[in-house]
């Protein structure tokens, strides 16, 4: 995990806010799993019935681009090693693999945007939209994006599809956990507008 990295360092505070136990791994180093160099995850984390994730962080700005000529698009890209090093983190460690996207909201979004699609997550006076798709269904459905930097990305009809808020897949809707019901809603109470990831 990369100490410098805002949208780890977001991820980060969403877990211990939720008292939900975690590990930074260090990045910097590449180790062999059965028999190939693969990229470290960001960080090893638990829900509360000790299921483990392996997880790489995705931070990305919406809208995209600059503030004058905004790119309103939920960029859910990644290189195909991201894909693979996580998944087989996660088959070694016996637990799943978790791509977590942590989206900036550089703006307030102006379409209706589901209540399945993403929690809210205010940090340091920033609004984040946090979602996760597991590494094996976006192996699954991932499409090339860049041939010459080995990127890959999911359609948006799939990526609706597959995104999942991270307080569902931590297990925290239907507690006492104050986390997205109907309206988007951040840490501090407050609630915003979204966008359908399927418009963009």
């Amino acid at each position: 995990m990369d100490g410098g990295n805002r949208y780890e360092r977001a991820f980060a505070a969403w877990l211990r806010y939720h008292q939900l136990s975690y590990l930074p791994v260090d990045e910097s180093q590449r180790r062999a799993v059965q028999g190939q160099a693969v990229k470290n995850p960001d960080l090893l984390a638990y829900d509360r019935c000790g299921r483990g994730y392996v997880v790489d962080v995705k931070g990305r700005r919406f809208p995209g681009g600059s503030l004058d000529k905004p790119r309103r698009v939920w960029e859910r890209w990644c290189t195909r090693q991201d894909c693979f090093s996580l998944l087989a983190w996660g088959q070694l460690l016996h637990v799943q693999s978790l791509l977590v996207f942590v989206y900036h909201l550089r703006q307030e979004p102006t379409q209706a945007w589901p209540n399945s699609w993403s929690d809210a997550w205010v940090w340091q006076g920033d609004t984040f939209a946090l979602c996760g798709i597991f590494a094996e269904s976006y192996i699954q459905h991932m499409r090339l994006r860049s041939p010459c930097w080995d990127t890959v990305s999911l359609s948006s009809e799939v990526f609706r599809t597959l995104a999942q808020p991270v307080s569902a897949i931590f297990g925290l809707r239907g507690s006492d956990e104050l986390v997205s019901t109907g309206r988007v809603h951040s840490g501090t109470g407050g609630t915003f507008s979204g966008s359908d990831p399927a418009s963009a």
